[in-house]
């Protein structure tokens, strides 16, 4: 940290410790309510008498910050909110597979700047699994199932948002709300916690004490709404006249402590002290200017996409090309792969493969033109020199004692026909989520999974199948016989020369990445540990480009952070003993090598560990 840094922190400490000091009990609990909303009865009253810390969907924001800086006692701003929208470029599985935190910076911008336009300074409901099954992924904005990935993405989506170039220069507050509360979503918020850029955090296996240990001094919105239920319930089965009351009692009788009071509101005025909402004058409430922090949704799509197999190098497709049959419905998948080659000038012909379906019929499940359907297309295929199998959603359904959906019967029997046509087949699969193709999978020479297909799926093809552009994509959770961290390049990488070697306070593993192919590569090095329970668990990731033939050395310095594990505490612990660290393409495909930690080392990790944590907000 430098010296201005800590300059401005200390005096970030002063200000909240010095208004702390000013607040009556009342206006403290005021700052915990933070989603109040703004069609609720009486709000402005409250607004007016600092009980109120926050709005959320104010029809106009400007006046009620006016009304709580102008006419309040002590003129504590508003977090004034908007609730993360549910259309982003990319589902939760797509975000979390480009692995790629400059994407997730720029959609963090993106969305914060539509937000900035309407008056808000805050965004409620980034919400970040750490998942294995599609049910846990459930209307989230990043899905992953190692807890590092989603943090990292989680970490640079609130990076995004808080440029502070939005308008005249206001920064936007996004809180990372982590679903779940195993050891997987602490580990989660523990990372995140430790880091400056991450202001406000909602995350239930989080409390103030477990923050604070991480160094982390910002909002904590679960923390505020459990201070908040406890004193709603003591209200409503107690004769207190006032939350303030109720929050006397509450503290004479030992449910909660002032200081755990103090400690929530300290982290709000610290968030509202970070945002610049103290500085009246510098940019008026709701006024911004106007910016171009667009993302081009094909520039997404393109950076998520995962070539999961590629034999003998059959993509990209040859740009002179002009015998590829496209399978799939023109009303979807398959009209979207035809364009796509179209776009790239590659000749082609589309045949449903499927018989059309009435509207009560699936197209997983056989009907009875699907034969009919099956050998016209066979016969194009004979035609051809590949078959582009295009599937969607519609097209897979779940089996019996499955985690994933499976292609259905229907898309079973048309593969079986297409397999002894002759052609090779290549699966372009356009589904929202991970999905396991099961016995399918032995039928395709090349699989990209290119997600859904929302705007800007045909130029982003496009750009794959034809080789301007190389994927990038890594599997975000093993489905199927696809592992977490499987995603290939138009080229070979070769790891080697895997090292461990200890520093004063670290651990260094050190390798090789080589690039044995004729297309420049970009990989993704993933380094990984096995824990105590034997599981393999990420432990950091990066990228390295290479161009064809060159070789690059990569490192990664590893300390608590990377190697502590969540003990009986809650916190990082970190033990003397061997560590087995293990780096490579990906879960399934890694150099091993041993290490045993000494009890000094592992005493100096700690002691870094704690010297790097941040003071305050």
């Amino acid at each position: 940290m430098t010296t201005t840094e800590n300059l401005v922190l200390q005096e970030r400490e002063r200000f909240v410790d010095d208004l702390i000091g000013y607040m009556t009990l009342d206006e403290k609990l005021g700052q915990l309510t933070i989603a109040r909303s703004a069609q609720e009865p009486g709000l402005e009253a409250g607004i007016a008498a600092g009980r109120v810390g926050g709005v959320v969907r104010a029809d106009a924001p400007q006046r009620l910050q006016k009304l709580a800086t102008e006419h309040s006692r002590l003129g504590i701003p508003l977090l004034l909110g908007e609730t993360w929208p549910q259309e982003t470029p990319l589902s939760s599985w797509a975000l979390a597979a480009s692995w790629d935190e400059d994407l997730a910076r720029q959609i963090g911008a993106t969305v914060a700047d539509r937000a900035s336009r309407s008056g808000a300074n805050c965004l409620l409901g980034a919400r970040v699994a750490i998942a294995s099954t599609p049910e846990a992924a459930g209307g989230t904005l990043l899905a992953a199932s190692q807890a590092h990935l989603s943090a990292r993405l989680a970490r640079a989506i609130a990076q995004g948002a808080g440029r502070g170039h939005h308008g005249l220069g206001q920064r936007i507050l996004a809180v990372l709300s982590i679903e779940g509360a195993g050891p997987a979503a602490l580990r989660c918020g523990l990372e995140l916690a430790r880091h400056d850029d991450v202001l406000g955090l909602d995350c239930g296996s989080l409390d103030r004490d477990k923050a604070l240990y991480a160094g982390y001094t910002g909002l904590l919105l679960s923390e505020c709404q459990r201070l908040a239920d406890i004193l709603k319930n003591q209200f409503a089965t107690t004769s207190v006249r006032s939350q303030a009351e109720a929050a006397e009692k509450a503290i004479i009788s030992g449910l909660i402590g002032e200081h755990e009071i103090d400690g929530a509101v300290r982290g709000v005025l610290a968030v509202k002290h970070a945002l610049g909402l103290f500085r009246r004058g510098e940019r008026p409430y709701g006024e911004v200017a106007d910016s171009d922090l667009s993302l081009r949704p094909a520039e997404a799509l393109r950076r998520s996409m995962v070539l999961l197999r590629n034999e003998s190098g059959l993509l990209p497709l040859s740009p002179v090309s002009d015998r590829v049959l496209v399978v799939g419905p023109e009303d979807g998948s398959g009209g979207a792969c035809a364009d796509a080659l179209s776009r790239a000038g590659i000749g082609h012909s589309l045949a449903p493969g499927l018989a059309l379906r009435r509207g009560d019929e699936l197209w997983s499940e056989p009907v009875a033109g699907d034969h009919l359907a099956a050998s016209l297309t066979r016969d194009a295929a004979r035609r051809a020199d590949f078959v582009l199998v295009a599937l969607d959603d519609r097209h897979f359904t779940y089996r019996a004692g499955g985690q994933w959906q499976q292609p259905g019967q229907a898309v079973m029997n048309l593969l079986r026909a297409l397999s002894g046509a002759g052609p090779r087949l290549v699966a372009c699969v356009a589904t929202d989520q991970p999905v396991d193709l099961a016995e399918a999978d032995q039928h395709f020479s090349a699989v990209l999974h290119c997600w859904g297909m929302g705007p800007g799926f045909e130029e982003a093809l496009s750009d794959i199948l034809s080789g301007r552009d190389s994927p990038q994509g890594r599997m975000p959770v093993t489905a199927g016989r696809f592992e977490f961290g499987q995603g290939l390049g138009y080229s070979e990488s070769v790891f080697s020369a895997l090292s461990l070697t200890a520093g004063p306070d670290h651990l260094v593993a050190s390798l090789r990445v080589r690039n044995s192919g004729s297309f420049a590569a970009r990989e993704t090095v993933q380094a990984y540990v096995r824990d105590s329970s034997g599981a393999l668990r990420l432990i950091d990731f990066q990228h390295v480009t290479l161009g064809p033939g060159e070789e690059v050395p990569v490192s990664f310095e590893l300390g608590l952070e990377e190697l502590g594990e969540v003990g009986s505490g809650h916190r990082l612990e970190l033990e003397p003993g061997p560590r087995e660290i293990l780096v490579g393409k990906h879960i399934g495909r890694l150099l091993s090598a041993q290490f045993d930690i000494s009890i000094p080392l592992a005493r100096a990790m700690r002691r870094q560990d704690a010297g790097n944590l941040r003071l305050a907000v």
